[in-house]
């Protein structure tokens, strides 16, 4: 089965405002089933099999105000 990403702030996160810190970036990776783990781009294809997992780690918001 082939799976498709289509994601943002992966290289760039999200701003904060009014002062606040930028948010943690996301990321999209799949642990194989022999353990490797492959990175994905924000807009990606890879072929997944039985056992591989896909984890998708949204990226956080950014502050508001000085922390």
């Amino acid at each position: 089965m082939t799976v498709s990403t289509l994601s943002s702030h992966r290289r760039v996160p999200p701003y904060g405002m009014a002062g606040g810190s930028p948010g943690a970036l996301g990321a999209n990776r799949v642990r194989r089933a022999d353990g490797t783990v492959e990175p994905m781009a924000g807009c990606d294809s890879v072929e997944v099999r039985p056992g591989d997992v896909l984890a998708i780690y949204t990226p956080g918001g950014g502050g508001y105000g000085p922390p």
